[in-house]
């Protein structure tokens, strides 16, 4: 896990902006992968994502994180808005021992 520790600390240097894509907007996540003993922990900041609407899977040596933010219902009139819609990506590269 030590070269995805070095790959973490570049991610979390990127800009957090959206990418413009095809269908919207596109977010990669903070997040944090911790290890343990028994398992792989891994937080992720994806604000507007229903915990049911998160798709986590390992595939192919890759543990991959799909999420899709959705419009809020405002009730009155909204004075300042930093959340945006959109969908939320990132893919890590994980030894196959440890996703089974």
């Amino acid at each position: 896990m030590t070269e995805n520790t070095s790959t973490l600390t570049k991610n979390r240097q990127e800009n957090r902006s959206a990418e413009t894509t095809r269908n919207g907007a596109y977010f990669s996540p903070r997040v944090d992968i911790i290890e343990t003993d028994k398992e792989l922990l891994l937080y992720a900041d994806m604000p507007g994502v229903r915990s049911e609407e998160i798709d986590l899977r390992y595939e192919n040596g890759e543990l991959i994180l799909r999420g899709k933010s959705q419009p809020r219902d405002i009730k009155g009139t909204l004075i300042y808005g930093e959340y945006e819609v959109g969908d939320y990506y990132r893919v890590f590269q994980v030894p196959d021992h440890r996703c089974k």
